[in-house]
């Protein structure tokens, strides 16, 4: 087992087991601090400081983001674990495409909001109503986490609203 200790940012450094010729550090430190805005997907605090995760730092099981956002992920089937925020984005991450075909799916808010985890883009996309006040900010500015939101007086459930004509 072979170690060497490489600069992760001006004042980090993380550990990489060259042995067995990974291309990632241990705790995934290296995909922080992206400056290429084709790797990096995610900004969030790391250590009380504001940095960017790039897509081969999500879903790995090391917490990198304060607030953990970079490990939100889900299993949309047995066989595709992928981050929650590329679920219901009109593009097929999973190839048994369970990450569209998914009962989350199904209901969504005709509101839009930017992701905190960027695809290719970031452009507006509709969310899943189940995202609402569960205590992830989902959107950029928050707005899924409102306290607005209109719900069912029985249930208590947030309600969907469909597009005039429908």
């Amino acid at each position: 087992w072979y170690q060497r200790r490489v600069r992760v940012s001006q004042y980090r450094f993380s550990t990489i087991d060259v042995s067995q010729s990974q291309p990632f550090c241990k705790n995934y430190m290296d995909q922080t601090n992206c400056s290429d805005p084709q790797r990096a997907v995610l900004w969030c605090h790391i250590g009380g400081y504001m940095s960017s995760v790039s897509k081969h730092g999500l879903c790995t099981g090391y917490e990198l983001c304060d607030n953990k956002m970079d490990d939100n992920c889900v299993w949309s089937s047995p066989h595709c674990k992928i981050h929650k925020h590329y679920m219901c984005d009109g593009n097929y991450e999973c190839l048994d495409k369970s990450d569209e075909l998914s009962a989350i799916c199904k209901s969504m808010t005709s509101e839009k909001c930017k992701r905190q985890v960027l695809y290719k883009v970031s452009i507006p996309l509709n969310y899943p109503v189940a995202w609402i006040n569960d205590g992830d900010e989902d959107c950029r500015d928050g707005s899924d986490e409102r306290e607005d939101w209109p719900t069912c007086k029985t249930t208590k459930g947030h309600v969907r609203v469909e597009p005039s004509g429908k």
